[in-house]
Formats: C-alpha cells, sequence, structure tokens
C-alpha cells in the first residue's frame, strides 16, 4: 500500500496491490488521517485494480462506521478505480452509504475518475518514486 498527498491541488491518491485485509485498510487510513498535509484533502484516488481484496461485507461495513465518523464538507470528493467484479461490489457497498451518496463513485481508468473529480491527472501523478509506503 502507498500513498502520496499533492497539497497543492487537494490531492490524495492510494494505491493499493496484492492481498488486504481489513486491518490493512485500517492502517492505511490511520496513516492517511494523520498526516500534516491531509488537512488540505479535498479529492481521493484509490487505486485497487491490483489488489485482492480478503474483506467480507460485514467487515466492510464496520469499516464504513469508522470512516463515517470522519465528516467531509459538500466538496469532497473520491474515485475508486477498480476493474474486476469483488472489488467493485464492495465498492458500491460503500458509495451507496448514506455518508458517501453523491461523493464517492467507481471508475475502471484514470481519464473518468479525473474527470469526476475534476481534476487532470496523469501517468506521472502515479510516478511510485513520489509516493510514501505503509506496511511491508
Amino acid at each position: 500500500m502507498i500513498y502520496r498527498i499533492i497539497p497543492e491541488r487537494n490531492l490524495l491518491i492510494d494505491v493499493l496491490e496484492g492481498d488486504i485485509n481489513l486491518q490493512m485498510l485500517e492502517q492505511l487510513f490511520v496513516v492517511e488521517i494523520s498526516d500534516p498535509d491531509f488537512v488540505h484533502v479535498r479529492r481521493v484516488v484509490s487505486d485497487i485494480r491490483k489488489a485482492e481484496l480478503k474483506i467480507t461485507v460485514k467487515e466492510l461495513s464496520d469499516f464504513i462506521q469508522i470512516l463515517s465518523k470522519d465528516k467531509r464538507d459538500i466538496d469532497f470528493r473520491w474515485a475508486i478505480i477498480t476493474d474486476t467484479p469483488y472489488p467493485t461490489a464492495l465498492s458500491m457497498l460503500l458509495k451507496g452509504t448514506e455518508n458517501f451518496i453523491n461523493i464517492i463513485d467507481i471508475f475502471s481508468g484514470i481519464p473518468a475518475a479525473a474527470a469526476f473529480l475534476g481534476l487532470k491527472l496523469s501517468e506521472s501523478d502515479f510516478d511510485v518514486s513520489k509516493f510514501k509506503k505503509i506496511g511491508n
């Protein structure tokens, strides 16, 4: 798991790869919101195309309760990029949660996610040498 905050663009990008369980998602969330630059974040891109989510619907529901405590303003947007059925289904569950309606949407690629966020995103924004690593 890696992430990057670009304060001048109010943007957080995180990329998840490999087997991802609930504890790892919680760790990612804690590290990201603890980053001093997180106060600038108004747009998030989560690229989970290379992740194998080892999370049950019940676990995700519990995690959504944690996320729901962090109230975001109306201008906050979160784009999730995924291209396989199970992560898409879990993302739809998150998207359908009361606190995230019209805030989260799901995409299969960067261009559509960028349009939803109202940002220009390029492959250079996903240059892993600029990301911080979380966990192993």
